[in-house]
């Protein structure tokens, strides 16, 4: 794989006993690769990536599910390991028999090093910068083709945490035949109440620039583009039968900020009979709840790809 070069590895044992004290035992090790990169036409730059491979990858010949997981808002593409702890608990997951050995990949959803504004993950809706475009015309051939993926149907997952979650609804919603299960912490989604109720700064910096809506007030941002790329706007115009193809996992603390946009989301599902679950326990938008919310999604994830 001749874009590895430009990598740094994390971990370069294969199937060795690691410390793992805080999870309760020592498990084979998967390898953790971080900032890889691949060059974009479309954006016109290198976008990094980081990934985890399962602890038996170099040892053998297999092929795996992937699942493309996202990050939030403040934070990069290494942050679901360096705070997440993502290859500590798919490699405890693993050695238990709870998780299925996959891949997991985190692409680098920033616009810029300062990380502003945010992009949702979405394409501007003038056409400026098209992360969007980027992912599924480029990111998923092209790491589908670098690295040992199931090609069979039924192997893809998509989900994150905050921005990530909002993203990896709006991907599966819109390529149902593409995402088989999707895994959404936290998912920012702002309901249109909220929307219009936010000062001018804080619409413009998260999504003004997706919605075409840049300085605009009150109702006028709930532009076309709002049912086109936020989630609870595609929900209302998506085809039922397309959505019963998912497969979603939903998980939002009670003391999050976002738990109104995911239990209307919520709602929304049980009346129309799409298939999804949906948890809101005690928590707030902070990564203890994540670590632990991310090892019932991959869990949710590994009966889906076993399905």
């Amino acid at each position: 794989m001749a874009s590895l070069q430009r990598v740094r590895v994390l971990a370069l044992a294969v199937l060795f006993l690691g410390a793992a004290s805080a999870f309760g035992g020592s498990y084979p090790a998967g390898k953790v690769i971080e900032s890889a990169t691949m060059p974009s036409a479309i954006l016109g730059k290198d976008v990094q990536y980081t990934v985890y491979l399962p602890p038996d990858y170099d040892s053998s010949t297999r092929t795996y599910p992937v699942f493309y997981l996202l990050h939030g808002g403040g934070d990069d593409d290494t942050a679901w390991v360096h705070l997440g702890e993502i290859n500590r608990i798919m490699d405890k997951g693993i050695a238990e028999g709870r998780i299925t050995p996959m891949i997991v990949v985190t692409p680098d959803g920033r616009r810029n090093p300062e990380n502003y504004p945010l992009t949702y993950y979405m394409n501007d809706a003038d056409g400026s910068y098209r992360w969007a475009d980027m992912f599924i015309q480029e990111f998923v051939p092209f790491f589908e083709k670098e690295y040992r993926v199931r090609k069979s149907m039924g192997i893809r997952g998509i989900g994150g945490l905050s921005m990530g979650g909002y993203a990896g609804l709006m991907f599966s919603m819109l390529y149902p035949d593409m995402f088989q299960v999707t895994v959404a912490l936290s998912a920012g989604m702002y309901d249109i109440d909220q929307i219009i109720e936010f000062s001018e700064g804080d619409f413009d910096r998260r999504y003004a620039r997706g919605f075409g809506a840049l300085g605009k007030t009150g109702q006028d941002r709930i532009a076309e583009q709002f049912y086109k790329q936020h989630p609870l706007g595609i929900m209302r115009r998506a085809n039922i039968d397309d959505l019963k193809k998912l497969n979603i996992f939903m998980d939002c603390g009670a003391e999050d900020r976002f738990d109104v946009g995911n239990f209307e989301m919520h709602t929304f599902f049980k009346k129309n009979g799409v298939p999804h679950v949906f948890t809101l326990r005690t928590g707030e938008h902070e990564w203890y709840y994540w670590r632990d919310g991310i090892k019932k999604g991959m869990e949710f994830a590994t009966g889906v790809f076993h399905h």
